[in-house]
């Protein structure tokens, strides 16, 4: 079988149906990650955490969501080996041709990414997965617009990163 980004879509779009028909919530992400903060967190300072109101809203516990981030990796380890593409790669060819395969900046620079893209969703209101699917399949004219900007700034980035406009 061809897993063409197409099936994965039609997939996505399935499962974010039944998402809606059983839990009446939006398919998302990001606040899985913000439910991981809080469970850190609550090691550290015990039953503390649990009365700052960012987490009174977004309790730190395990729920739906944070087992649908959890399937994504799992899911996306069995598809890589089922199709034998699985392997350790540290620093990706696209990054290291264009940067150098030194692990440490790639290790920095996608711990920087992944926080600039985690204060992104929480400003946001919601990641990719948020907006641009479950916003947009309820015709939400703000989620349209955020994917908009969303691809718009990726295309502009990786032109510039990768020096390609000049």
């Amino acid at each position: 079988m061809d897993w063409t980004p197409y099936i994965a879509g039609a997939g996505i779009g399935i499962l974010s149906w039944i998402a809606f028909l059983l839990s009446n919530k939006p398919l998302g992400c990001s606040t899985a990650y913000t439910r991981t903060s809080g469970m850190i967190e609550r090691v550290f300072r015990g039953k503390k955490t649990e009365e700052k109101p960012y987490y009174q809203k977004f309790a730190p516990v395990v729920d739906w969501e944070w087992m649908l981030v959890a399937g994504v990796f799992i899911g996306a380890f069995i598809t890589s080996v089922a199709v034998g593409g699985f392997s350790f790669e540290w620093v990706p060819t696209l990054f290291g041709d264009a940067f150098g395969y030194d692990t440490g900046l790639r290790l920095a620079v996608a711990f920087a990414g992944g926080i600039l893209m985690g204060l992104g969703s929480r400003w946001a209101g919601g990641c990719t997965s948020g907006h641009g699917i479950s916003g947009a399949l309820q015709l939400a004219i703000s989620s349209w617009i955020a994917v908009i900007v969303f691809f718009l700034s990726g295309i502009v980035s990786a032109f510039i990163i990768y020096g390609v406009l000049w």
